[in-house]
């Protein structure tokens, strides 16, 4: 194992991919708290649904980040999509 991906293993800690799921359940919260008919179901899944592509092109990009590099094809890629 290089001492590249040590490092990059390393800033993948735990409590840094919970972050993202805390801001995920505040966004989800405030939006319940504004629209309280945001608790069935079928708005959940809607609410999943729309954010699943942003959590898979943040994946990606972390990826690109931990490993030190840097890539700015992401906004194009939105874009495209």
């Amino acid at each position: 194992m290089s001492a590249r991906a040590a490092s990059a293993r390393r800033r993948l800690a735990p409590r840094q991919v919970h972050v993202s799921l805390l801001v995920l359940l505040a966004l989800y919260a405030a939006i319940v708290v504004i629209q309280p008919s945001y608790l069935e179901p079928a708005s959940v899944m809607n609410f999943l649904r729309r954010t699943a592509p942003l959590v898979v092109l943040a994946c990606g990009q972390l990826t690109v980040l931990l490993t030190g590099g840097f890539d700015l094809l992401m906004g194009s890629l939105v874009t495209l999509t």
